[in-house]
């Protein structure tokens, strides 16, 4: 009898039923209640003893709701006496809260760590974090997956390989870019940003690498707000010269206004993944499904098969 369990909060039931059926299984029904006091109540109406358990929650708006759902539906998959429990999240909550660099801050996403261990959770699947530090933050294994090889392919049929440049928009995104810039074959240029007073409004800085004439690929792990990418492609467009403007974004949070902002700018096309539910898109706009990138780790962790020789980088 095959243990495999695959449970999921709110936060994205459609990607993690396109999981669940691409491992060849149902999710299991889970009861939710929200009573008048505004407390959650979930209850797991299968049976998950001694079962293989993989928990999948995003952190879509309510993010805190939608943390401490996942936190309880772990707790009650090891008080039901799951064998293990791995918690599945496509982004990971609070990426950005990664490091003390102002005064009297927490670091909020190793807070996120260390109660997901203390829930009781066995073990870790995210896809490309924000900063590879978050996986010192845990004491239990974590394994991360990559999107860029799917995008690569989404990305492929446009590209002319003596006119393109991968951008990486800020030094941050330099190891990403770099990826981006050997499974194409394409040249690598860097911008630098700052964010003087408004975390969510970057101002666009230098540039090393010629991209005048060509048409360029900006890279990036996340689009929240917009910002970066909206003011990057109108510089590069503008002030050096670009000849068409290109994106490709792993998770597409789209905070507030983005998808208008970047509706309106000068991006002739922008590939993103299904790891956040989008609501609506704008015509530049196309998503890029990885659901079958976890449902191939999810196998793997649960048939004891490495996770990391899904990726050995080819070049198109």
């Amino acid at each position: 009898m095959d243990t495999l369990r695959i449970i999921t909060g709110a936060s994205h039931p459609w990607f993690a039923q396109e999981v669940a059926k691409k491992c060849g299984t149902e999710l299991c029904n889970v009861h939710h209640i929200r009573f008048s006091n505004d407390n959650m109540f979930v209850q797991i109406e299968e049976n998950v003893r001694a079962a293989d358990v993989f928990i999948i929650q995003t952190p879509r708006p309510s993010v805190s709701d939608h943390l401490l759902e996942m936190l309880m539906l772990v707790q009650a998959c090891r008080s039901a006496s799951a064998e293990r429990i791995t918690v599945v999240m496509p982004y990971f909550f609070y990426a950005r809260s990664d490091k003390k660099d102002q005064p009297r801050i927490p670091i909020t996403a190793r807070l996120v760590a260390d109660m997901i261990e203390a829930a009781g959770a066995d073990r870790v699947l995210c896809m490309n974090l924000h900063s590879q530090q978050v996986q010192g933050f845990f004491r239990i294994p974590i394994d991360q997956i990559f999107a860029t090889e799917h995008l690569c392919k989404a990305i492929k049929p446009y590209i002319d390989h003596d006119s393109w440049t991968v951008v990486s928009p800020d030094l941050g995104g330099a190891k990403l870019a770099k990826m981006y810039s050997e499974i194409l074959k394409l040249p690598l240029a860097m911008m630098t940003k700052n964010r003087p007073g408004n975390y969510e409004e970057p101002e666009v800085g230098y540039l090393t690498g010629d991209v005048h004439g060509r048409s360029v690929l900006i890279v990036d792990d996340e689009i929240a707000s917009g910002g970066t990418f909206v003011k990057a492609a109108k510089w590069l467009r503008e002030e050096a010269g670009a000849k068409a403007v290109y994106g490709a974004v792993i998770h597409p949070v789209l905070g507030g206004k983005a998808v208008e902002r970047l509706a309106a700018a000068p991006i002739e096309r922008l590939w993103m993944t299904d790891t956040f539910p989008v609501p609506y898109l704008a015509p530049n706009m196309e998503i890029v499904s990885v659901t079958d990138i976890f449902a191939d780790a999810i196998m793997r962790i649960h048939q004891h098969i490495s996770v990391s020789q899904m990726f050995k980088i080819k070049r198109f």
